[in-house]
């Protein structure tokens, strides 16, 4: 949001250069590329998000608004903002008024008094003169105990290792009681229902996403994190900063996309920001590999960290890709371990495989699987010889090479001993890390609100970081 004359003016001569970008691009005689009609298409859209901006400032300086709608506790900090440009006060009159620098409301703002006091916040309201004598409704709810409300949601079927790190806030590891109005935010940014509705059903409601799961997984227990996934989604959705650009029609054309920097995990995870796409990882201990996620022309992807193998992890981008590019509308889809039956066995998965492994080789599959299995002959003691030789040439990492080979043995004959060896051949990294940095260069976080905010900052944490929290 806008807060102040100076973001406003910049809004503005923003706004009227990027008409005039627009103004260019939409000539009938220039959209005559796909790669402009995209950029074009883009631009459209940040000039509708930036005059929505300043359209609600002026609106909110005219003077003329007298309510500022204010559903929970979480929306008092964005109230106040608005309620000081209503009322016509500059940070530094509102600084004054307060007898504190002027620097200390602009922290405080930019960071929607995350950090402020309940009684500095009431000094505030009353400074401003706001009126905030409503009701507190009760909801008919007894005073929730925690244990019940974690324990509840865990019946729901939200595991706990989500729950406590992903959902509850930071600060309710001691003292959940004392945040119930936060937890209820977060359930219903989330999941669209809160507190109230977890006690009373204990379920999670079936989503519209579409399950490759093993048939052993626990429904309950999946339901509920394609919930978690379904509203995260959403989330991340909200912060990619372009619209989802045609993908990429043929193998040789998603290959440079993907690989402008070099063939590497980071540069596909890059060329997906760009092309539109967030992409995040994480390191639930659910039975899923992988899921792909698109709604109103938002697209997420989002990938299972399972280890150090940036190899593993690059195939499964290109292949969630795929479901992307064969998928049309709106859709979501969360699929099994690649070891799993299901995954191995359907013809679209095999198709999402095949592509993953083409567009690696650059439409050089069928060539460099042929001189592997004459080098190697068939034996697993000549595998890693063999990987490290057509590697080399192909100037490809070993490590991708190594579990395309293996997987084109498992599929043939299937043999996984050939997986043990084409492990070995992996350069050790951090995927997670990998793509976790790349959210961050990438994510446009002041898209969102403050609790949107904190459930990504704390998807964003890495294991130390929540432990140091925790202790």
């Amino acid at each position: 949001m806008i807060a102040t004359e100076n973001q406003y003016r910049v809004t503005s001569r923003k706004l009227d250069k990027l008409r005039r970008v627009l103004e260019d691009l939409e000539d009938a005689s220039v959209l005559d590329s796909v790669f402009v009609t995209a950029q074009a298409l883009t631009l459209s859209e940040t000039v509708q998000e930036l005059e929505e901006q300043l359209a609600e400032y002026e609106a909110l300086r005219s003077g003329n608004v007298a309510e500022i709608p204010v559903d929970s506790l979480a929306d008092l900090p964005k109230a106040l903002i608005k309620a000081r440009v209503a009322r016509g006060f500059s940070q530094s009159d509102l600084a004054g008024m307060l007898g504190l620098r002027p620097q200390q409301i602009q922290r405080w703002e930019s960071e929607e008094y995350a950090s402020v006091s309940f009684a500095s916040l009431a000094r505030i309201a009353n400074v401003l003169k706001l009126d905030t004598r409503q009701n507190v409704l009760l909801d008919d709810r007894p005073a929730y105990d925690p244990k019940e409300l974690r324990r509840a949601l865990m019946d729901a079927g939200l595991p706990a290792s989500v729950l406590d790190t992903r959902i509850l806030p930071r600060r309710l590891a001691t003292r959940l009681d004392m945040f119930i109005d936060e937890v209820d935010a977060r359930l219903r940014k989330l999941f669209a229902f809160g507190i109230r509705e977890v006690l009373s059903h204990r379920e999670f409601a079936p989503t519209a996403l579409q399950f490759k799961l093993p048939a052993s997984a626990n429904q309950v227990r999946t339901r509920a994190y394609a919930a978690y996934l379904d509203g995260l989604c959403s989330i991340v959705a909200k912060a990619v900063r372009r619209k989802p650009s045609p993908l990429p029609g043929s193998i040789e054309d998603m290959h440079a996309q993907l690989f402008f920097y070099g063939l590497s995990l980071q540069s596909a995870v890059e060329a997906c920001w760009e092309m539109g796409i967030g992409v995040i990882a994480l390191d639930d201990r659910i039975a899923f590999n992988g899921a792909c996620w698109r709604r109103n022309g938002r697209a997420v992807i989002v990938l299972r960290n399972t280890g150090d193998e940036e190899s593993r992890a690059l195939f499964d981008l290109i292949h969630e890709l795929y479901h992307l590019i064969a998928t049309e509308g709106d859709f979501a889809l969360i699929e099994a371990e690649e070891t799993s039956g299901e995954r191995r066995e359907s013809i679209e998965e095999q198709r999402a495989n095949r592509f993953a492994a083409e567009v690696l080789t650059e439409g050089r599959l069928a060539t460099i699987i042929s001189e592997f299995l004459q080098r190697s002959n068939g034996q697993v003691s000549r595998l890693s010889e063999a990987a490290i030789e057509i590697a080399n040439e192909e100037n490809i990492p070993v490590g991708i090479l190594a579990n395309l080979f293996a997987a084109h043995v498992d599929k043939e004959s299937s043999n996984r001993s050939w997986w043990a060896a084409a492990r070995n051949l992996q350069e050790p990294g951090d995927p997670w890390r990998t793509v976790r940095d790349t959210f961050i260069r990438n994510a446009e976080l002041d898209r969102l609100d403050r609790v949107e905010t904190d459930l990504i900052n704390q998807m964003l944490e890495t294991s130390d970081e929540r432990t140091d929290r925790q202790t």
